[in-house]
């Protein structure tokens, strides 16, 4: 005789197959609105209305608008920050000398400082405090952020063992001080002056080098303003 279970187990499989169904095209929608309108003005009722998802199916799912900033806040942080982390590791790993390392931060602080980057940090800023508000999203954030700086301070090791660098400091320090110095390029974002960029830049290399190689000496013909 067959069991009676198996049309209830067969029926949970797609129940929950459903909801991860669910859950993905609410998340979809989501990141779209994330995206456009960044986490403060984030639009619960917008991202309903386009994904055709009811509010109590997407309350069941993400709790609430500050538990679907969350996940959605987890998945881009962690994703970009280990991408960014996993791309100055292969730098590091296969630079015969230092200087190929630093000419590469050069080239991508240059480059982070067009619309893109600014874009990028704008957002971080919001995210951020949007994370006041919210000890649930805070925590993500903290996640994160630890994951790659931990990351980070992995490559820094790395580079010490292949002795490219000698740190002048703790590899923990330096590796937040670095991280806060691209964060905090947002004061100069809201300038709108592209010589400040430019000797943010010449300054910024100039303290990485001397946090990873004793005795460097400052950067040449400083900006003066």
């Amino acid at each position: 005789m067959p069991s009676k279970s198996r049309p209830k187990k067969a029926a949970s499989r797609v129940s929950r197959a459903n909801g991860r169904a669910t859950a993905e095209r609410i998340l979809k929608f989501a990141r779209h609105e994330i995206t456009t309108a960044g986490p403060v003005e984030f639009n619960i009722d917008r991202v309903l209305r386009k994904s055709k998802v009811s509010r109590s199916s997407l309350y069941h799912h993400f709790t609430s608008r500050e538990g679907l900033i969350t996940a959605l806040e987890f998945e881009r942080a962690y994703k970009e920050t280990i991408s960014e982390m996993e791309l100055i590791r292969n730098f590091v790993l296969n630079a015969s000398d230092l200087q190929k390392v630093f000419d590469s931060i050069e080239f991508a602080l240059i480059a982070m400082g067009e619309k893109r980057g600014h874009e990028r940090r704008r957002h971080r800023i919001e995210t951020l405090a949007a994370g006041i508000r919210s000890p649930a999203l805070q925590r993500t954030l903290a996640d994160a952020q630890v994951a790659g700086s931990n990351h980070f301070i992995e490559t820094l090791q790395l580079a010490t063992e292949k002795q490219l660098i000698a740190p002048t400091e703790p590899l923990s320090g330096i590796a937040y001080v670095i991280q806060s110095l691209f964060v905090g390029r947002i004061l100069v974002d809201l300038t709108g002056d592209s010589e400040l960029d430019k000797a943010w830049v010449t300054t910024t290399m100039s303290t990485i080098k001397s946090l990873l190689i004793p005795g460097t000496p400052p950067a040449r013909n400083p900006t003066n303003r």
